[in-house]
């Protein structure tokens, strides 16, 4: 996990991607998380499900996510997301997340409300 407090350019490269450990994400099922950056609230990473892995119903008080499927597909809520597919989830709204049969990572950004 990287972290930068000041406003110049960040970048990761995919040899860095790479060597950075998924951690386990606390609140899914067969779900895992690489952090990529973080500044205070803020965080950008990867999220990996594993085959039919789901990320527990819950919701955001005070922030918001954004969801950028890379590969395979995700089921939030009623709606199926495929590679490409994006996806933002306000602050207060219940959700939960399912992987498809294949599984998939996705880029996610988290932030406070008013704040991305």
């Amino acid at each position: 996990m990287a972290s930068h407090p000041s406003p110049t350019l960040f970048a990761v490269d995919h040899h860095r991607v790479q060597e950075l450990d998924w951690a386990s994400f606390p609140a899914g099922d067969g779900v895992r998380q690489k952090a990529l950056y973080t500044d205070g609230p803020v965080t950008a990473g990867l999220l990996l499900f594993g085959p039919d892995a789901r990320e527990l119903t819950h919701m955001h008080r005070d922030g918001e996510h954004h969801i950028w499927v890379l590969r395979g597909s995700l089921l939030v809520d009623e709606t199926r997301l495929e590679a490409g597919s994006y996806l933002h989830v306000p602050s207060h709204l219940w959700h939960s997340i399912t992987a498809g049969a294949a599984g998939c990572q996705a880029f996610y950004v988290y932030c406070p409300t008013g704040h991305g």
